[in-house]
């Protein structure tokens, strides 16, 4: 019998999430895997294939990131690099920039849909989940926070 050890794998990520009884120990869990998970990734694959401190994008001379080094670690707003990216490392548990892939990566079929992950589906509401991406740049307590807001109260 051949069966997939990642539906066994989330099957019991899905029993974990239930044995929290408190919302926000279900996000922060949430939170905690879904990281974990796109950082696994991320450093298997190298998607972004670093050299001299440049990504795929910036060395092929696309016109995303504006920037010139460090990848998409660039505050677009504040037109300047991440505050929290320290010797080529990020310093805080960011769940958004951890979801954010470039137009590049994407138009090479490389793009995390967290509206597909089964504990968020499970456990999240639209408006949290807008929350998991569009916070750039955030630590993981300011989004925890913001999501247990605005949890539905039954």
């Amino acid at each position: 019998m051949d069966i997939n050890i990642n539906y066994i794998k989330e099957l019991s990520e899905i029993i974990q999430l239930a044995t929290y009884k408190r919302k926000p120990e279900r996000y922060e869990y949430v939170y905690y895997l879904l990281c974990k998970k796109l950082e696994t990734d991320i450093k298997k694959y190298n998607y972004c294939l670093f050299e001299n401190n440049k990504c795929i994008a910036q060395r092929e001379n696309e016109k995303w990131p504006k920037n010139k080094l460090d990848g998409c670690c660039f505050n677009i707003s504040k037109k300047e690099r991440c505050e929290y990216l320290s010797d080529k490392n990020c310093e805080i548990n960011c769940v958004s920039c951890r979801l954010f892939t470039c137009k590049y990566l994407k138009r090479r079929g490389i793009n995390f849909d967290v509206k597909k992950n089964v504990l968020v589906k499970y456990c999240m509401n639209l408006l949290q989940v807008r929350e998991f991406i569009w916070n750039f740049f955030t630590p993981k307590d300011r989004i925890l926070k913001n999501i247990n807001r605005l949890k539905i109260r039954k």
